[in-house]
């Protein structure tokens, strides 16, 4: 399966591995809006735990991807499993510029980044 879509790049097959994920892990540990080409990764440490995104097209030359130049997103929504841990803020790392959090019932944080210049660091302090 994963092979058939690294090979042929098939969007059903995509679609197919979202699918049962979904009902392999119906609460991820990260929701987010972001378009296929970007990533996000979620880290912890002491008392805070951090959503790294990036946003770079990778650009093929010769057989290899390179990834040059960073892509601007703009509000990117990003929804961060709580596991029951007290958020006392969130924000963007290293300015510290602090993000709003809206809290829901299903146990997620919620936080809008308002801009994503190639890469940016959320930071969900406990």
């Amino acid at each position: 399966l994963f092979s058939s879509y690294i090979l042929d790049g098939q969007i059903p097959v995509k679609h197919y591995v979202r699918n049962v994920l979904a009902q392999i892990m119906p609460r991820p540990l990260l929701k987010s809006d972001l378009p296929t080409f970007a990533r996000a990764m979620v880290t912890a440490q002491d008392h805070r735990r951090m959503v790294w995104l990036t946003a770079y097209l990778p650009e093929r030359r010769g057989n290899v991807d390179m990834i040059e130049e960073p892509l601007e997103l703009r509000d990117v929504k990003l929804a961060l499993r709580a596991d029951g841990q007290p958020v006392t803020k969130a924000y963007l790392a290293p300015s510290g510029e602090e993000l709003p959090i809206r809290s829901t019932d299903d146990g997620y944080l919620h936080v809008t980044v308002p801009v994503v210049k190639g890469w940016a660091v959320v930071v969900f302090e406990e």
